[in-house]
């Protein structure tokens, strides 16, 4: 994976999507991804762009894609 922090918005996306609160999350991107924590502001600040803008969905759906 080229940029870290796909992983990281890919695993918020997840616990969003289990109905767990920021605080949840956060605890869950501790356990799971602790070792990229340097990067979890810029993919919250990702994901608030990609929520925004059908293009950067689908421009991050199509990127993961590519790189998986």
């Amino acid at each position: 994976m080229d940029n870290p922090w796909k992983g990281v918005i890919c695993s918020i996306i997840f616990f969003e999507k289990e109905g767990l609160s920021k605080e949840e999350i956060n605890s869950r991107l501790l356990e799971f991804k602790g070792h990229l924590k340097e990067f979890f502001d810029d993919a919250y600040d990702a994901l608030e762009i990609i929520k925004s803008s059908w293009k950067g969905a689908f421009l991050f759906c199509f990127t993961i894609n590519i790189n998986y």
